[in-house]
């Protein structure tokens, strides 16, 4: 029996808690820490490992609270997909502007838009800017394949079926085509909605469906199902690594692993529920996402002005979570005065 669907003012803390996180996590890959001079660390493993767990679980979300019944599934769509090309055309422009003072140069970075690079962003989600919008563009192309689910196909499982086959696929020619004797393919073409995005979306989705039958799998069961797939997910990661110069970031295990942390959100709703946490999680986590880049660089400029050497352990553990705050605070503070600007509007009305 599918799970009553969860209300903007009912929502589920847990997930939104775990999307800050995300966005922590995405922070940190990005900012290099967990490889400073060259080496990685224990923790420093141990963080990118569930580092490589953070994009996933974004489109997992989105795939949550995106099942309802197909006629407002149809509806949700249609005016999300318009709202997210607004923010990466925005998000583009503003990198668009920020590499051309970073690079000191406006002309190198218009000369990026060619027909090869508009032809990569549109068919395989690679963005001519800041790689890290790729996200939003497959969250595009999941959320249309959802759609024309909904609207003709209507079968879930065949359209998961369709993503996991796709995944895999993906994942022959990335960390595993070494055992089929073919060399790595570049990571745009398969971090994108068909290679990525989809199965993710749809295991969000499912849960969402399923999540009645879901809570009644017991904590003895899940907690060992976790424990087992951790374990393995440490595995492959480390062969991965030892044996691919380059390693991919996609795995076996992340659709399992990201399915179960949805199970144990869907059995325990209300993670620091009565704080703030759930707040940002719901409502900057995007945003510390697209911004996250653009403090990283602009504290390397900084460093560099101040002649500190942002390679030394104290500057580069500095530099991750400022760039994480700044990320957090820019975008609250646009929530804030968003909120603002609409009661005012309707008050107006």
């Amino acid at each position: 029996m599918p799970a009553k669907i969860l209300s903007r003012n009912n929502r589920n803390s847990t997930v939104d808690v775990l999307r800050l996180l995300a966005a922590f996590l995405v922070v940190f890959v990005h900012s290099g820490l967990h490889g400073l001079d060259g080496k990685v660390g224990f923790l420093g493993t141990i963080l990118l490992v569930f580092g490589r767990l953070a994009v996933p679980f974004f489109f997992v979300v989105s795939g949550y609270f995106l099942y309802s019944s197909y006629e407002k599934q149809a509806d949700r769509i249609i005016r999300s997909v318009p709202k997210l090309l607004n923010i990466f055309i925005l998000s583009s422009v503003l990198y668009f502007v920020f590499f051309g003072w970073y690079f000191g140069s406006y002309s190198f970075t218009a000369s990026l838009i060619t027909p090869s690079t508009i032809f990569n962003m549109l068919i395989f989600n690679h963005p001519i800017y800041n790689e890290a919008l790729w996200f939003l563009l497959a969250l595009i192309g999941g959320s249309l394949l959802v759609l024309l689910n909904a609207k003709y196909i209507k079968k879930d499982w065949l359209l998961l079926t369709i993503a996991a086959c796709l995944y895999f696929l993906g994942l022959l020619f990335s960390n595993y085509s070494q055992f089929i004797g073919i060399e790595p393919i570049d990571v745009s073409y398969y971090r994108n909605f068909l290679g990525e995005g989809l199965l993710f979306i749809m295991i969000g989705y499912m849960c969402s469906k399923y999540a009645t039958r879901l809570q009644a799998i017991s904590h003895t069961r899940l907690l060992s199902y976790t424990v087992l797939c951790l374990a393995l997910y440490f595995i492959e990661f480390y062969a991965i690594r030892a044996s691919v110069n380059s390693p991919a970031d996609i795995y076996v295990m992340l659709p399992v692993l990201s399915f179960l942390i949805i199970i144990w959100s869907v059995k325990h709703p209300n993670l620091l529920s009565k704080t703030i946490v759930p707040t940002l999680g719901a409502q900057v986590a995007l945003y510390i996402y697209i911004l996250h880049i653009l403090f990283l660089y602009s504290i390397s400029v900084l460093y560099t002005q101040l002649g500190v050497d942002g390679g030394d352990p104290i500057p580069a553990l500095i530099r991750m979570p400022t760039a994480f705050l700044l990320s957090l605070l820019t975008g609250y503070t646009y929530f804030i005065i968003k909120k603002w600007a609409l009661s005012r509007i309707a008050r107006n009305k």
